[in-house]
């Protein structure tokens, strides 16, 4: 019997982190490290080869999602994942590099939806003193809500691809008189997210980044310029032309220097046109090419797109309107296992994969869960 793909429906997740940052010896003349933070990737600019960062970028400044505390009493690593924000989603297992191989891992915490904890998990790893003393590395797959969509282990603002996010920890670097290391904004032009997904002619779209000039940015939807732009250096806002054509459109800004950045897709609809709605995905999980049928209303008789993560399809057809079938093969052109990032394919991995449907009628408002298996 197959099972039905979970709905994402996040609620809020406390995290409860408690650590001790050391005490004073007997009389005070040695410090002795109990409990401190040693994780080594503290700046989102640090590079991390074919990895993910372990940061969220979804916000003004980037945030960090995965900390280390080492213990020294204990011989072991905390890891937390996550700052407890019901959008985001931590995937149940991680792995730890051991003698130079990727072990599997299983995370804790408060609230599981489907494989996914919403808003914090916990990993104990178990290190020797020696160990701790060298670069340990941890890897984690973190997801956060973004308007209708969702972004998936970033690498940095764009977040076009999905990599295993990277922290390395030591106690090397629980020395607290290493000078923080600060975030710098190089100016660069990125587009986070944009205020809506379905959009009439006419209205109003604000798109949330960075890098915006403050007055001399130029929105496109496909290949046409949007001539009503407004901008504020952080926000940019246009007008739907009252000329396009109703359906998907991508969006992109171009700035006076020729900086150009890639923006969400929006769909243009028609007065009164009914949004796409899913009820349901079965099967929940299958391999590379498995047929999955989404079940819910107001899809179009032959103009569906299926956005799933990791790939696009086109011109998906519905004989009722209320269901659509098609074969899940994310990454076309490339191997399945790409996003890996290098973890061998016999570690029992799973690849989340988020469910859209978009048409003339907008774009679904909710994401549903298939897990790709190998």
């Amino acid at each position: 019997m197959h099972h039905l793909a979970k709905r994402v429906t996040p609620t809020v997740a406390t995290v409860l982190v408690g650590f001790f940052v050391g005490y004073i010896a007997m009389t005070g003349t040695q410090t002795v490290l109990s409990d401190v933070a040693c994780q080594t990737i503290n700046n989102p600019q640090t590079p991390t080869g074919s990895y993910g960062s372990p940061f969220s970028f979804q916000s003004t400044e980037p945030t960090l999602l995965i900390r280390a505390n080492c213990n020294t009493t204990t011989n072991s690593a905390t890891i937390t994942l996550g700052t407890g924000s019901s959008s985001q989603f931590i995937y149940k297992y991680a792995y730890q590099e051991v003698d130079g191989s990727w072990e599997k891992i299983a995370l804790t915490g408060e609230k599981l939806s489907g494989p996914w904890f919403v808003g914090s998990a916990v990993a104990h790893v178990e290190r020797d003193h020696s160990e701790l003393a060298q670069n340990n590395r941890f890897l984690a797959y973190i997801c956060e809500r973004v308007g209708a969509g969702y972004k998936c282990g970033c690498k940095d603002k764009a977040c076009n691809k999905a990599y295993w996010q990277l922290q390395e920890f030591s106690l090397a670097a629980s020395d607290t008189s290493m000078p923080e290391e600060k975030f710098v904004d190089t100016g660069e032009l990125y587009v986070q997210e944009a205020s809506k997904l379905n959009a009439y002619r006419g209205e109003s779209v604000t798109l949330t980044g960075g890098g915006f000039s403050a007055s001399e940015n130029v929105v496109y939807l496909d290949d046409e310029r949007v001539a009503e732009v407004n901008s504020d250096g952080e926000k940019t806002s246009f007008l739907v032309p009252s000329d396009t054509e109703p359906g998907m459109h991508r969006v992109h800004v171009k700035r006076k220097d020729g900086s150009e950045a890639m923006g969400p897709m929006l769909i243009v609809r028609e007065p009164g046109a009914q949004t796409p709605t899913i009820h349901s995905v079965t099967p929940a999980t299958g391999e590379y090419g498995t047929v999955v049928t989404i079940r819910g209303e107001h899809f179009s008789e032959d103009n569906n797109t299926v956005l799933y993560g990791y790939g696009v399809e086109h011109d998906v057809p519905s004989k009722d309107g209320t269901t659509i079938e098609f074969s899940v093969e994310p990454f076309k052109g490339e191997l399945p296992a790409s996003v890996l990032a290098n973890i061998p394919s016999d570690t029992g991995y799973e690849i989340p994969v988020y469910l859209l449907v978009a048409n003339e009628g907008g774009i679904t408002e909710e994401g549903f869960l298939f897990t790709l298996k190998p």
